[in-house]
């Protein structure tokens, strides 16, 4: 997922949003949070639970806030 992330920063970018700040893989527990196109991975396999912090405040910043 993070690969994919990766390649669609450059859409990102072209539409004056906002890539991710990297293309090198930050590790586990680690967010790139900062822009619309955003991502991060935890620990613990395929629920989406320990995320749910990190969604709501991206959503809060990023859907909230452009109503």
């Amino acid at each position: 997922m993070f690969l994919a992330t990766v390649k669609a920063s450059p859409v990102y970018e072209l539409l004056g949003a906002g890539g991710l700040p990297t293309d090198l893989y930050p590790g586990t527990d680690v967010g790139l949070m900062e822009q619309p196109l955003a991502w991060r991975q935890h620990h613990g396999g395929h629920e989406s639970g320990p995320n749910w912090p990190y969604f709501l405040d991206f959503f809060d910043r990023f859907v909230v806030r452009n109503k």
